[in-house]
């Protein structure tokens, strides 16, 4: 199985950890090459690209979303688009616009998402 983590900050990089623990295949994705470098020497074996675009490229199983909240819809639904399960860091969106493309695509493919919330899980 191979994930997809968009946001390598500090959240991103547990999800990394956690993932790669059960032996999952990781990469991450994030435009800032610190945190890229980052994440790689945190999680072993970890490839990391700069666009979301070359992480989907990849051809991953799942995608944690765990990038700043603005961009949360967006790449969620590129995601989607691209068939990959998904666990979406909260809030799912900064709006209410575009969730039900969202849930009509994740709907449409038959993919599992969960969003995270750490008051709940």
């Amino acid at each position: 199985m191979r994930g997809l983590i968009i946001g390598l900050g500090s959240i991103g990089r547990r999800h990394g950890r956690n993932l790669s623990g059960l032996g999952v295949e990781i990469m991450g994705v994030d435009p800032c090459p610190d945190r890229r470098s980052g994440f790689a020497a945190e999680v072993k074996e970890a490839r990391t690209y700069e666009k979301l675009e070359e992480g989907l490229a990849a051809g991953c199983d799942l995608a944690v979303v765990a990038s700043p909240n603005a961009f949360h819809l967006e790449q969620a639904l590129a995601c989607a688009r691209a068939g990959l399960h998904l666990f979406i860091e909260k809030p799912l969106a900064v709006s209410a616009a575009g969730v039900k493309e969202l849930a009509d695509e994740v709907e449409s493919r038959k993919l599992t998402v969960l969003m995270g919330s750490n008051w709940k899980f």
